[in-house]
């Protein structure tokens, strides 16, 4: 680095800005600061938390400009977000010093030569970025630090979605392709708490089974009831409800499982999507629980598992192939895959209903995100729920009359993104059409029901909903 870090901003959150604000002016002797938006619409700010995008527009701030930094005092609103946490955590006081530095990459290598971890939230501006550091441990305190200066290149990539957040201060990672290694740093940014909860469609009684102090996704729920199974860190696991007892499960060398698997039929085997080691691309297999010895059935990929035949015979996905996301079918033997749509944008979550006649599926072709139905061969597809929302992954009840999904609102993501830390519904619709009604409402998305998770009585669902860390 040029020349030395400079402390320009001490930030302190508060429970009542205007309060605390009236006092503070009182002790300086100074005329009340404006209380305003920290981050109000115009400003092209791209904030990451934990790895996942994130907005944060319910902020009140009021910043005092004095000779040598600026005092901040902000009071967080009710949408999650690292201030929020630390006010709920810690109560009101100190958040961080900020310091202005002329290189984030040399000043975070000198940060890694003290064990602080990476940055938990970062924001990017055309000109600069800042990023919040935990270092309490090492330090005593958080801190922002923050480039002005810096290559506009990055924020246009990131705003392009050509660019990963944190990526420039990845040292491993410059001027490298993709490896697992690296895949498997990015996948662990995302720390959240996760709770695995069940609701009763027909009450509404929502259950916390267990909270984890990181991320587990996307539950499937065996046919005898008993136990959920679900990913977390690349492996599989599974949770025996009566017990809470959790157990992992042998999937040989298949580690890097996301967040699409299924359950055979008669429950003797388990597919998953996992991260070919070789070329860091996803790709089906199943694994027997006898041996747990993974067989591919995908050579292509990406492809992404949601749907297993309830004859046993084929598996339903979504793949890439030749730049476009469509619905796909296989034998569970491999062989040549039957694609099944071949629309412009993105066709998703794929999943046979209980009788086999038809495939369900979200697909944005109409402009906004929305539930899909087609005959099992891709012949008569139907928009079955057409609301004014972004509606992913639906999962048909075992009887066959309801269908679950997840609902974000018109506006809050692009149509075709389905990100982790958002304000989302989980709605259930009659199967043959109909109004919907909202089961829940949690914080969550990315991760919460990307895959088949209702109870084999037809009247609970498991989902995971998350809480961010400080």
């Amino acid at each position: 680095m040029k020349t030395k870090p400079v402390i320009t901003q001490i930030c302190i959150v508060v429970k009542d800005v205007k309060k605390v604000s009236a006092n503070w002016a009182k002790v300086l002797g100074i005329p009340e600061a404006e209380i305003e938006t920290t981050f109000p619409d115009g400003v092209p700010l791209l904030h990451y938390t934990h790895g996942a995008a994130a907005e944060y527009k319910d902020l009140r701030v009021a910043k005092y400009h004095l000779d040598n930094f600026i005092l901040e005092l902000l009071q967080p609103g009710e949408t999650p977000s690292p201030w929020k946490a630390h006010l709920d955590t810690y109560g009101q006081g100190v958040f961080h010093f900020c310091l202005l530095v002329d290189d984030r990459k040399v000043f975070q290598q000198r940060l890694s030569g003290i064990d602080v971890d990476l940055p938990y939230h970062i924001g990017y501006f055309p000109g600069g970025a800042y990023s919040y550091v935990n270092a309490r441990e090492q330090l005593g305190i958080e801190l922002s630090v923050n480039q002005q200066g810096a290559d506009p290149a990055l924020y246009n990539a990131l705003q392009a979605g050509n660019a990963v957040p944190l990526a420039e201060l990845q040292e491993s990672v410059e001027n490298e392709t993709m490896d697992i290694e690296t895949l498997r740093k990015y996948m662990a940014m995302r720390d959240t708490y996760s709770l695995l909860e069940i609701v009763d469609v027909h009450t509404g009684e929502r259950t916390a089974l267990k909270e984890f102090d990181f991320v587990i996704e996307a539950p499937n729920w065996t046919n005898d009831g008993k136990h959920l199974i679900y990913n977390s860190g690349g492996r599989m696991y599974r949770y025996e409800l009566e017990t809470g007892e959790i157990e992992e499960i042998n999937t040989g060398f298949t580690i890097d499982c996301n967040n699409d698997h299924v359950l055979s039929p008669d429950n003797s085997e388990l597919a998953v999507s996992h991260f070919t080691n070789e070329d860091v691309v996803s790709r089906i297999y199943i694994i027997p629980f006898a041996d747990g010895e993974p067989r591919l059935v995908t050579k292509k990929g990406p492809s992404y598992l949601h749907g297993w035949s309830p004859d046993g015979k084929r598996l339903s996905y979504c793949a890439e192939r030749n730049g476009q996301y469509d619905v796909y079918t296989i034998s569970v033997n491999g062989g040549e895959e039957t694609q099944l749509t071949d629309e412009l944008g993105l066709d998703d979550g794929p999943e046979y209903s209980p009788d086999g006649n038809y495939i369900w599926f979200n697909s944005v072709r109409t402009g906004l995100m929305q539930v899909w139905r087609m005959q099992a061969d891709g012949t008569n597809p139907t928009h079955m729920v057409q609301e004014d929302a972004n509606c992913w992954f639906p999962h048909v009840s075992p009887d066959g009359l309801w269908v679950a999904y997840i609902a974000y609102a018109n506006g809050d993501v692009d149509p075709g993104d389905h990100p982790a830390n958002k304000h989302v519904e989980l709605r259930l619709a009659p199967a043959d059409g109909g109004e919907s009604v909202t089961l829940v409402k949690l914080f969550g998305g990315q991760g919460t029901i990307n895959v088949n998770s209702w109870a084999p009585d037809s009247r609970r669902l498991a989902f995971v909903s998350y809480r961010l860390k400080v």
